[in-house]
């Protein structure tokens, strides 16, 4: 009676469905890096795009009194803190100061987002063609005016552009596009540059 299969024949299936699972595996890592690298990005926007959203609406704080009444109404301003090396945005709110016209930049309050990064980070920040650490994006009432604003510099002008990289894979990149002028915001992948 002869064997259904030989040696010879069973190492070759083996060593083929071995081939396959590898190719699969290697491509579901890079499909979940890509995944995340994306997700961190997409949030970001939406983050920065409801900030944007909230303050054109007007959203305010509401301050009591200790009788329980309306002392007063602050306008809030809006955005996000990024920070290189860390994971994922922070939101931050901060009072808006009507008499100065101005956000109080020296006290955000940062608040949970929840924000998805997997392995994703901030790389680099670079706004108006200088490297930054880190960053506020920052929406003023009443039109949502964009601000950007880093503690060790003050006030800063010009695009930004906000990196995102994977821990794993550095080459892969997607960066976050913001104009000062228009105040829009795009994504680009590290192909597009």
């Amino acid at each position: 009676m002869k064997p259904a299969f030989t040696l010879l024949e069973l190492l070759l299936v083996i060593t083929i469905i071995g081939v396959l699972v590898s190719v699969l595996v290697v491509d579901f890592v890079g499909v979940k890096q890509r995944q995340e690298l994306s997700l961190m990005a997409d949030q970001s926007v939406a983050m920065l795009q409801q900030a944007r959203g909230d303050v054109q609406a007007g959203k305010v704080r509401t301050v009591w009194d200790e009788a329980g009444e309306v002392e007063e109404k602050i306008y809030l301003c809006e955005g996000a803190f990024f920070e290189t090396d860390s994971g994922a945005p922070t939101w931050v709110v901060t009072d808006y100061d009507r008499d100065s016209g101005s956000c109080d930049v020296d006290n955000p309050r940062p608040e949970h987002y929840g924000i998805s990064t997997g392995e994703a980070f901030v790389d680099a920040i670079d706004i108006g063609g200088t490297s930054s650490f880190n960053l506020y994006v920052l929406y003023a009432p009443p039109s949502g005016e964009l601000i950007f604003y880093e503690p060790n510099a003050g006030f800063l002008s010009g695009d930004a552009s906000i990196h995102f990289s994977h821990t794993t894979e550095p080459d892969m990149d997607i960066s976050l596009e913001i104009s000062a002028l228009t105040g829009l915001i795009s994504l680009s992948t590290g192909d597009e540059k």
